[in-house]
């Protein structure tokens, strides 16, 4: 993926500002920022949910796409974790669960699990999913503390494992160590400051 002069603006003012970026295969890519500095919105627009007021983004990845608050269906834990994967998947599926937790909340109703619940139950359709790239937005935000690095680890050691390029947002230091020097950094001008190792 290329992305060339990315510009995107609300009500006149500028909250993405991208001049250059390769995204390549098999890398992964911390994206770093306060609220409301535009990190979902440049999610967005590489999904091609959003359109920029200027720029490219020449795409030649498949990609899956996990945004703050996804979609929870009326189907218990297992039965959303496995929609919209392949089928022979539930090997996997019942492994990243157990791993994360959720071994014993498989046929409870997905909407009565508790926010960490969610988020893992989250975690794991996206991890079972096929993109080349994968966009994480906040995946952990809701995830207990004490369990939050080594659920960090595991994710960044599935993608990796499967030469997947990972896009993430995270909030917190360990977690930006976590995950490397390949970073975005969101400032409020909508500036966004690359460091690739």
């Amino acid at each position: 993926m290329k992305i060339t002069n990315l510009k995107k603006r609300f009500n006149g003012k500028l909250v993405v500002d991208l001049p250059h970026l390769t995204v390549e295969q098999g890398k992964i890519y911390v994206l770093w920022g306060q609220n409301g500095f535009g990190k979902s919105t440049f999610f967005r627009l590489l999904t091609g949910i959003l359109q920029p007021d200027e720029g490219v983004v020449e795409n030649n990845m498949s990609i899956s796409y996990q945004p703050q608050n996804p979609y929870i269906f009326k189907y218990n834990c297992l039965q959303n974790v496995m929609l919209g994967t392949k089928a022979g998947n539930t090997t996997k599926a019942l492994e990243i669960l157990d791993y994360l937790g959720l071994s014993d909340k498989l046929e409870t109703n997905a909407h009565s699990l508790s926010g960490g619940q969610k988020q893992c139950m989250f975690l794991a359709r996206s991890l079972l999913t096929d993109g080349q790239l994968l966009l994480l937005d906040e995946p952990f935000s809701a995830i207990d503390a004490t369990r939050c690095g080594d659920i960090a680890k595991f994710t960044l050691d599935n993608c990796m494992s499967r030469g997947r390029t990972l896009m993430i947002v995270v909030h917190n230091y360990e977690l930006l160590d976590i995950f490397g020097q390949n970073r975005l950094v969101f400032n409020e001008t909508g500036k966004i400051d690359v460091t690739i190792e």
